[in-house]
């Protein structure tokens, strides 16, 4: 039952519609469909495919999260969050070191703000480059 949910939870998620994730993924639109309303035990190859498409992990696409652990749930809410624009990225951080700040793990926020501060400016370098390249 989870692998339906969580097929419909990503894809909504990622704002497509399941003829967009067919395209994306390189599946049929009744593929997405059949799967959204049967589940049923989907070949791997076509897990992979969904998983490109959906750009997220096995766990967030076949987990049951009745039953899985706050160390998962984490892990599917970070793949969840990476999606974010950088702007977007940083309003997460933010929240996250207000709470370590109010819980008294100041060193975490060191270290948060300053992986993201890296993070940051690989990409606008990245883009930088990517720019020149391109000759704009």
């Amino acid at each position: 039952m989870a692998f339906k949910e969580n097929l419909r939870r990503l894809r909504h998620d990622k704002g497509f519609t399941q003829r967009e994730l067919a395209v994306a993924c390189g599946l049929r639109s009744a593929s997405i469909s059949e799967m959204e309303r049967d589940g049923g035990d989907p070949k791997m190859s076509t897990v992979v495919k969904l998983m490109k498409g959906l750009e997220c992990s096995a766990d967030a696409l076949l987990k049951d999260i009745g039953e899985t652990g706050l160390e998962d749930i984490m892990k599917i809410m970070l793949e969840r969050a990476q999606q974010l624009p950088d702007r977007e990225k940083g309003i997460v951080i933010d929240v996250i070191d207000t709470y370590c700040i109010s819980n008294g793990l100041n060193e975490l926020v060191d270290q948060g703000w300053r992986k993201f501060a890296i993070v940051t400016k690989d990409s606008r370098r990245d883009k930088k480059i990517l720019d020149e390249v391109e000759g704009k």
